[in-house]
């Protein structure tokens, strides 16, 4: 019976291929975000183009003269829970010709589907927000890599990607 089994996973990773890691030029550890070719050769055989960029909305405590909240929005790759409010996912769109559909995935630590966002493409440059403060994120401290996928109409590759990282704050000893 081990015989089998082994032979089959043997079999299935022969088929499938081995895990995503360092050496497929990897985002971050979430294996969502895994530079794959073929997300390369469908954005090399489309005309449409896009590009992510990861924005934190964050409220940083101010000590001081004057105390209080500094809300910053701050583009990045790590970002402290205790900090974040929102993450916005900006996506800047080249080449849309027609009316297109735009779909982001976020995919949480564990590389499940965390949320799905769609929305018409009506302008270059689209924002989706991720709530965190208040959220499953913040209250499960889901902290780690994660990633998004961003795909235009219901095709099954996507157009881009981009990953980042929620941490905890630092302990001070």
């Amino acid at each position: 019976m081990r015989t089998v089994l082994s032979f089959v996973a043997i079999a299935a990773l022969l088929i499938c291929g081995l895990p995503t890691g360092a050496a497929a030029g990897k985002k971050g550890d979430n294996p969502r975000c895994a530079d794959e070719p073929h997300h390369r050769s469908r954005q090399q055989r489309t005309a449409i183009k896009a590009d992510a960029t990861i924005v934190g909305n964050l409220s940083i405590p101010h000590e001081g003269p004057h105390p209080g909240i500094r809300k910053v929005e701050r583009a990045g790759h790590r970002f402290r829970l205790d900090h974040l409010d929102t993450l916005s996912v900006v996506v800047e769109w080249k080449n849309v010709a027609g009316p297109e559909t735009q779909r982001v995935e976020v995919f949480t630590p564990t590389g499940n589907l965390y949320q799905s966002f769609s929305a018409e493409l009506n302008e270059n440059v689209m924002t989706t927000l991720i709530p965190v403060s208040g959220s499953w994120i913040e209250k499960y401290k889901m902290t780690g890599d994660w990633c998004v996928l961003v795909y235009v109409d219901s095709q099954a590759d996507p157009i881009t990607h981009e990953s980042f990282t929620l941490r905890l704050p630092h302990r001070e000893h």
